[in-house]
């Protein structure tokens, strides 16, 4: 299953219907319950931070670079 998150931008039942066309299984959810339970762990936060360390540490390094 396949969670979209709905923040009140844009228009995200294209995104769940554009999903549903090749056949995903989707929810439309506002609830951190309903996102940290598609992740498949409680621990939801502690590894979205680990993954923006991870983006920022890439980001700096591209930059350092280019």
């Amino acid at each position: 299953m396949i969670v979209v998150i709905d923040y009140n931008v844009g228009n995200v039942r294209s995104v769940c219907n554009a999903f549903r066309s090749i056949g995903c299984e989707i929810k439309l959810s506002r609830e951190p319950a309903a996102v940290e339970a598609a992740a498949g762990h409680s621990d939801f936060k502690t590894r979205r931070q680990s993954y923006l360390a991870a983006a920022d540490d890439l980001k700096e390094r591209v930059r350092c670079k280019y």
